[in-house]
């Protein structure tokens, strides 16, 4: 059961309820379950992976993904996510979801106030709806602005014939539009949808060296909040790790500065089509929200591997981050794509 942002109970089979008389609540069940970070993690005065500090925002995107650990010397009882920026490269998409019926891609550019700093400012998404066609739906973060195969959904009513209104649905692929994010659920071949959000933000950002503020800048973060139905042999920069087990053991080594370890952990994964990955973290508690929540924090700048240590230490995602690169918006091949182009041809 999860709750939208306007006071409606929302079911995992994505058959909405009507509105209750307790919008208290509701209320209340939305702000501590479901609250966007207005802050990003930062690596402070260092050049690859370091300590995170929530008191700074940058450009680059943070990429967040729930884990299932299968062992785990964790103490805490509670959900834990692994945290690893991926800053991409400008004026490049790169594709963050790739499943057998949907793709999702991400549009990198510079913001205006910063030529270091790569932002989203764009994502695009095929799928296939319960009657075995393919559509597109793309985000801009300009005005916050959604399409479905070329025609635009409004929040208001309006006269166009070129336009729809929201909530749409059609076919298992449903849209709802907020004034500054959007709520997607799409079929993925499944009796279980893929929900998503995608929200626009406009955060100050900061220089991650000086601290000097450096202006607003428009950018987009893809959440993805009901993923049972994403397969253990999707792929993309955050599809990778879904649904995945993975191992998560005490690092009861050294780090190369000598700084203290009782905080790092290793992630073990070792999936079936994938070579084994074994990576050190630090495990951080993020008060993004009401309820306090565990990250695994890892990687450097492209979800590489860090220098703290000489092992284990191998890249956090498979590859490295250029593998994720799709020629445009619309280009589902990429070295790891399990997305089923060919039936989109007919």
């Amino acid at each position: 059961l999860c709750g939208s942002l306007d006071g409606e109970l929302i079911f995992l089979n994505c058959e909405q309820t009507a509105n209750t008389s307790d919008l208290y609540s509701i209320d209340a069940f939305i702000d501590s379950y479901k609250l966007e970070p207005t802050k990003q993690i930062l690596r402070p005065q260092r050049e690859e992976c370091g300590l995170t500090d929530n008191s700074t925002i940058i450009g680059d995107p943070l990429l967040t993904v729930p884990l299932l650990p299968r062992v785990s010397d964790l103490a805490q009882d509670t959900p834990i996510s692994l945290c690893y920026e991926i800053h991409g490269k400008e004026n490049n998409y790169f594709n963050f979801i790739s499943d057998e019926c949907t793709s999702v891609n991400a549009r990198y550019i510079q913001p205006s106030v910063a030529d270091y700093l790569n932002v989203v400012d764009l994502i695009w998404i095929k799928t296939i709806d319960n009657n075995n066609e393919c559509h597109e739906i793309e985000v801009n973060v300009n005005g916050c602005t959604v399409s479905y195969d070329g025609i635009q959904i409004l929040r208001y009513q309006n006269t166009s014939d070129l336009t729809c209104t929201s909530p749409f649905s059609l076919n298992g692929i449903k849209i709802r539009v907020y004034s500054n994010r959007v709520h997607l659920t799409v079929p993925n071949c499944d009796d279980i949808c893929l929900s998503m959000w995608i929200v626009c933000q406009s955060p100050l950002l900061q220089d991650p060296y000086t601290d000097e503020p450096l202006g607003i800048a428009p950018m987009l973060k893809l959440v993805v909040t009901s993923g049972l139905n994403i397969n253990e042999y999707s792929h993309g920069l955050i599809g990778q790790f879904w649904n995945i087990p993975v191992n998560i053991t005490k690092y009861t080594g050294e780090l190369l500065s000598g700084n203290d370890t009782s905080d790092y952990y290793i992630v073990s994964i070792d999936h079936q089509k994938s070579p084994m990955r074994r990576f050190v973290g630090i495990v951080y508690s993020i008060t993004w929200s009401q309820g306090e929540t565990m990250c695994i924090y890892a990687g450097n700048q492209q979800g590489g591997p860090i220098n703290e240590v000489s092992y284990p230490n191998d890249p956090v995602i498979e590859g490295t981050y250029e593998d994720y690169i799709v020629q445009d918006r619309s280009d589902t091949d990429f070295k790891y794509s399990i997305f089923r182009e060919g039936r989109c041809d007919h």
